[in-house]
């Protein structure tokens, strides 16, 4: 079975539909779809059929044959021949203010084309995506976006549910790449598509602990803040700022101060998977009047409040597999370490991860930690926990000269 020029089908639609009740139907843009879409028909192909419908209403079976669950695409292969001129690519991105063409399906009434303009990348993001002003509706994404000329710069890919008229286009090239790819290495299987999955899934998590590290002073260090009389990790990405809040939670006696962080936006495999996501949460308690018992007993009250990781299976994921060590973070903070992993069972290699920390013996102020990694493969999580606890420590009280005004 060859590969078709489905680049060709700019009027064809992709039809998805759980088996056997044909009922439920989705509607996207072919021929690249939504991983909201082609991740079911490849981590559940046995419950889900893929058809293309061309304009003259013909149907023929399909299946993926390649991924980029970076940037949101997917390529079919149909099982018979679809007589169609293919489109032409073009992966330069075109200039601010030239005129564009978006074609898709809005709300599933018919095809339609959006005239708009294209207005170069999109600025702070790591994924590089086109800035499209135009109205592009859900049912569009997938669908292509040319230019004057007619041929293919962009991909539909999202629309912003705030601003009016900016939507998101994936760029040509990975598109490129991905039929490239197909070309040098032929259609991949069920099991070929997850573990190319998971192999972009691994250098998504690597951008993640790059971008960490240019957090930081410039140094190879990851940037940190002061807690209290405690150092934690600060920024884990250069455009993304920490939060700072205080709070008196109804089950504590004393307020505590929490530092959150996020990194860049996960990306969505299904309902239930989303990966490279990282999120820390710093907890500072302190009050002079606390005793270390109850300091203790506060950490204790947190960590058991940030637990959420529970023995049942759910559906895409094993169980959650718990340990707990004491250690030594940064060089002088003495803490007791809880790590929790669950398996992603259709990503092969790649686990939800959650660590939670309390630190020992500090008198009157105690700091709890969180660090929860999606996504992550054994090496990339061994670095970002190291770059976690190297970063936490205790302050050392300014000297005489550095407290003179």
């Amino acid at each position: 079975m060859r590969m078709h020029a489905l680049l060709g089908l700019a009027l064809a639609w992709l039809l998805a539909a759980t088996m056997p009740s044909a009922q439920a139907q989705a509607q996207a843009a072919s021929p690249v779809v939504r991983p909201v879409l082609s991740s079911d028909a490849v981590l559940e192909p046995e419950s889900v059929r893929v058809v293309v419908v061309t304009a003259d209403n013909r149907q023929r079976q399909a299946r993926v044959i390649a991924v980029d669950v970076i940037n949101d695409l997917a390529l079919l292969q149909t099982d018979s021949p679809i007589e169609a001129a293919p489109l032409e690519l073009d992966t330069r991105i075109p200039p601010k203010g030239a005129r564009g063409f978006a074609m898709g399906n809005p709300g599933g009434f018919g095809v339609s084309i959006v005239e708009g303009s294209f207005n170069g990348l999109f600025e702070n993001t790591d994924i590089d995506t086109i800035h499209f002003t135009g109205a592009i509706n859900g049912g569009m994404s997938g669908g292509p976006a040319f230019d004057t000329r007619g041929q293919v710069v962009g991909i539909n890919v999202a629309t912003s549910r705030e601003d009016q008229l900016v939507a998101y286009l994936v760029p040509a090239a990975p598109l490129g790449w991905l039929m490239g790819w197909v070309e040098a290495h032929d259609a991949a299987d069920a099991e070929g598509l997850r573990e190319m999955m998971s192999l972009q899934i691994g250098r998504l998590t690597q951008m993640q602990l790059e971008n960490i590290e240019v957090a930081g002073p410039g140094d190879g260090r990851p940037d940190t803040n002061a807690l209290g009389p405690f150092q934690v990790l600060g920024q884990l990405h250069p455009d993304i700022t920490c939060g700072v809040s205080k709070d008196r939670n109804p089950g504590m006696h004393f307020p505590t101060i929490m530092q959150l962080c996020r990194s860049s936006d996960p990306i969505y495999i299904s309902d239930e998977i989303q990966v490279g996501n990282v999120v820390t949460a710093h907890l500072l308690v302190e009050e002079l009047d606390m005793s270390d018992r109850q300091v203790a007993r506060m950490q204790e009250y947190l960590l058991e409040e940030l637990k959420s990781v529970h023995g049942e299976d759910l559906g895409s994921f094993g169980t959650w597999d718990c340990q707990r060590r004491r250690l030594r973070a940064g060089a002088n903070l003495a803490a007791e370490l809880h790590a929790c992993r669950r398996p992603i069972r259709d990503l092969p290699g790649l686990h939800d991860y959650r660590f939670r920390l309390a630190s020992l013996g500090r008198g009157h102020a105690g700091l709890v930690a969180d660090l929860s990694a999606t996504g992550f493969d054994r090496s990339s999580v061994m670095k970002l926990v190291n770059l976690w606890l190297s970063a936490m420590d205790t302050r050392q009280p300014p000297s005489d000269t550095e407290a003179q005004p």
